[in-house]
């Protein structure tokens, strides 16, 4: 995993290295683009929050064959 894929899990922070929107808008209908943004930076780190508050972890593992990206939530 890239590490700058951890800064996904800090609050505001919605495309650390600039290459996530870019990367999707090619690939959208042009009649779709207005309805995608660029997001707050604050899913991911709320789900962490809430995560961590069960005492479990969340983070980024190695995909499967076929996806770009595996995020792995672990609960006791």
């Amino acid at each position: 995993m890239p590490p700058d894929w951890q800064d996904l899990f800090t609050a505001f922070v919605a495309d650390p290295d600039g290459s996530l929107y870019r990367n999707l808008k090619r690939r959208l209908n042009p009649e779709d683009e207005p309805i995608v943004g660029t997001g707050s930076g604050l899913g991911l780190s709320i789900v962490k929050e809430i995560v961590e508050s069960h005492d479990g972890t969340v983070g980024f593992a190695e995909p499967p064959e076929g996806w770009a990206c595996n995020l792995e939530i672990r609960l006791p």
